[in-house]
């Protein structure tokens, strides 16, 4: 999977990404103050803001969809999600659990379904995405075997 060769990346804009980074800049500071301070307890509670603020800054470098030969690489939160496009039935745009704006959705074949973060993370929307993840489906998945 290391040597698969990226396609395509869709990635959060520029504006989406600053706001993020810019919470996590207060997040950090805040936790910098708190490990200045004198008092111990105050120290440990701001190293535990500044651990967060990190975390949150590699989970905002990180969120992006991969399309590769084999299929599609989905990475949200440090996570890192394989599917490959035998596995996926179609994509689609919907909501989400607990979600008020419509996200890109994958379909499985098995009938789960993959919710995504990309009602932020494209300028284009996520009908826009499905729409060019569906010709990239059509492009290199594989055949479907005959029967005989």
């Amino acid at each position: 999977m290391s040597s698969t060769v990226r396609l395509r990346t869709y990635r959060a804009p520029v504006s989406s990404t600053a706001r993020s980074l810019a919470g996590s800049a207060v997040v950090l500071i805040l936790g910098l103050v708190m490990v200045t301070s004198g008092d111990r307890v105050t120290m440990a509670f701001g190293a535990l803001v500044l651990l967060f603020a990190l975390w949150l800054v590699a989970d905002v470098a990180t969120d992006r969809l991969i399309v590769t030969p084999e299929g599609v690489v989905y990475i949200n939160h440090l996570r890192r999600k394989f599917v490959s496009w035998a596995d996926i039935a179609h994509f689609g745009v919907g909501y989400g659990q607990g979600r008020r704006f419509s996200t890109l959705l994958i379909r499985r074949t098995d009938g789960s379904w993959l919710v995504t973060d990309f009602n932020t993370l494209s300028r284009t929307g996520p009908a826009q995405i499905a729409d060019e993840l569906t010709e990239w489906q059509h492009q290199l998945a594989p055949a479907p075997k005959p029967t005989s």
